[in-house]
């Protein structure tokens, strides 16, 4: 496999007091909705947005490390399968295109034109715990980073993104436990309804043919069991490369789907490939899941994040 990593660099909010977590937000920050789905193999919407943070080099408040490209290759192996979508890089993409237009300030947000108006949403750039952060401050807002738990990506205006797949550091070294005051997943991103998020729990490195890797993987039998899940942490893990990353995977479910069991099933065997529960995204979701992850332990988040769990 062709080299070329990038680490992923940490970046820093001013802090707000926020539900589980110390995170600044713009806006409501709770989200309401109802929503239906359907049975797999029945999903036509294979559409995707993109949106890639390469050059970090303009002085701001988020200067730092340059990365490589890692969604140019992605795109076209997805056009090549059938999908339609957009891709946006550096200047091109600003914080407003995953911002929804209902939450402050008022009408700033363009989700619904862009990165929840798609079925697979991806954010490629420099990110923290509950952060994601630009090349160049905005100045509409005049900022260059934004905390997730003001994106509402799957409701609100747009209302289509089901998967969010985040190729930026430490987005996932959160817990799934509500009991966890500093770290819960929830509340890192509490206004979101997409079905499943993908990403890692520290600073990864990333090249450019890993996503189109874990696409390509992915099983095309409608009734196999091989999902995300088990793709996702196959191809991105990856110790062969020397550094090893720790990818992580959640899934929100609602009440029905927990007591049934289905939640296991939608976890494990969501797959864009067969299309099994793309297009099945309820709202609102009460539950999460969380796959097999290394790294779990609190000391061991902070070393890998290399700000720590609390000062963020």
């Amino acid at each position: 496999m062709p080299g070329g990593a990038a680490k992923v660099l940490v970046v820093v909010v001013p802090l707000a007091l926020f539900g589980c977590g110390n995170y600044y937000c713009w806006g409501p920050c709770d989200a309401e909705g109802g929503g239906g789905g359907d049975e797999a193999g029945e999903y036509e919407d294979q559409t995707y947005f993109m949106a890639e943070v390469i050059d970090y080099s303009a002085p701001s408040a988020c200067q730092g490390t340059s990365l490589n490209d890692v969604t140019s290759d992605f795109k076209a192996t997805l056009d090549g399968s059938g999908w339609t979508g957009v891709r946006k890089a550096d200047q091109a993409t600003t914080l407003s295109d995953f911002y929804d237009q209902i939450l402050a300030p008022i009408g700033y947000g363009k989700d619904h034109l862009n990165a929840d108006n798609a079925r697979v949403a991806v954010f490629a750039g420099h990110g923290h715990i509950g952060i994601h952060s630009w090349g160049l401050e905005d100045p509409i807002v005049d900022n260059c980073r934004v905390a997730t738990n003001g994106y509402a990506l799957g409701t609100y205006s747009g209302d289509k993104d089901s998967l969010f797949i985040n190729a930026a550091s430490c987005n996932g070294a959160v817990s799934k436990d509500l009991e966890d005051p500093m770290n819960c997943f929830r509340m890192t991103w509490p206004a979101a309804e997409f079905r499943q998020w993908l990403g890692f729990i520290n600073s990864p490195h990333i090249d450019s043919w890993a996503l189109t890797t874990f696409f390509q993987g992915l099983a095309n039998d409608p009734q196999s069991s091989n999902g995300h899940v088990e793709g996702w942490l196959d191809v991105m893990e990856w110790p062969e490369s020397g550094v090893h990353n720790y990818p992580v995977v959640y899934t929100k479910f609602n009440d029905l789907e927990t007591q049934t069991g289905t939640d296991e099933l939608i976890h494990y065997e969501m797959n864009m490939k067969t299309t099994r529960y793309m297009n099945d995204n309820p709202e609102p979701k009460y539950g999460l899941g969380m796959s097999p992850t290394v790294g779990s332990d609190q000391a061991e988040l902070a070393e890998l994040c290399a700000g720590g769990l609390v000062s963020c």
